[in-house]
């Protein structure tokens, strides 16, 4: 039997709540903010949890950019009703789907106001593999600047549970948090993060990839195929010091995934963060997953 929590009461979210995730997720688009993964490994404090309210899925989860909580809600059952509860405990839910906004009956009754920097990008892996079109012309040039300059290069798909990959993946994060002139607590967060990735990681189908230039390595990619369909790409990073490194690494992810017959890659959100947006736009999303603020 499952062991689940009915709302108000909520219980922190545990790789044992795979079934139950699973069963509700089942019937929605794969939006990253409900992914079991990525709860698990952005939890700083373990304070992400979650509950049952009218068999609707609903999230507490510490947000990305503040100290705070946010909520939100995946379901189809009873929305109106269930909306109009946590809003009125939680004060508003944030990064809501599409699909729970249009199964409100009384849309007036809601202020509701789309959230764009929640938006996953949905990119599609044989588009970026073939690079063809005038709206690809910036990764081209991305691509082909790192190739020109960087010509004995080696992708590598890397074993999640050696100690040495371990290791170096969290040696480039931590060289990637001093470039950015992180804090000493914001690197160690980054680096708490990728940990968690790396140690989840075992109890999920999940793909790492490396970038190498001479045999050092520069860049990786960390994903999840979470269907046939879709891989979720949850992190990635590279030393700056190699030109084009970082959509070299993505072009090379989305060439990975196109070869073994998923088409569709979840780019996940940019938090508004315009350099990330740019970046991403680069890619050339084939549609979002829009998400919305409810009060």
């Amino acid at each position: 039997m499952m062991n689940t929590a009915e709302y108000p009461g909520f219980k922190k979210i545990g790789i044992e709540d795979r079934e139950v995730f699973a069963q509700h997720l089942a019937k929605f688009e794969t939006y990253s903010d409900f992914n079991l993964l990525s709860l698990l490994s952005w939890n700083s404090g373990g304070h992400n949890s979650y509950c049952l309210l009218n068999g609707n899925l609903v999230l507490r989860m510490k947000d990305y950019l503040t100290d705070g909580f946010i909520h939100s809600i995946i379901g189809n059952s009873r929305l109106d009703e269930t909306v109009s509860k946590l809003i009125n405990e939680a004060g508003q839910l944030s990064m809501v789907p599409e699909p729970v906004v249009m199964g409100l009956q009384n849309k007036g009754e809601f202020k509701i106001t789309e959230d764009r920097d929640s938006f996953d990008y949905i990119l599609s892996t044989e588009r970026i593999t073939k690079l063809e079109g005038s709206d690809f012309k910036p990764l081209r040039k991305n691509v082909h600047g790192f190739t020109l300059r960087y010509s004995n290069y080696e992708i590598k798909e890397l074993d999640r549970s050696n100690r040495e990959v371990k290791d170096a993946v969290l040696k480039l994060t931590q060289d990637w948090c001093v470039s950015k002139n992180f804090d000493e607590e914001k690197c160690a967060e980054e680096k708490e993060i990728i940990n968690n990735f790396m140690n989840f990681s075992e109890s999920f189908n999940c793909v790492l990839l490396g970038l190498y230039v001479e045999n050092k390595f520069i860049a990786f990619t960390f994903n999840e195929i979470v269907t046939p369909q879709v891989a979720m790409g949850h992190f990635g990073l590279a030393d700056n010091n190699y030109a084009h490194s970082s959509y070299f690494i993505e072009y090379e992810t989305s060439k990975y995934f196109h070869a073994r017959g998923i088409p569709t890659l979840n780019h996940e959100q940019d938090t508004g963060i315009l350099g990330l947006r740019t970046t991403k736009m680069t890619y050339v999303p084939v549609k979002f997953l829009k998400k919305y603020t409810i009060s």
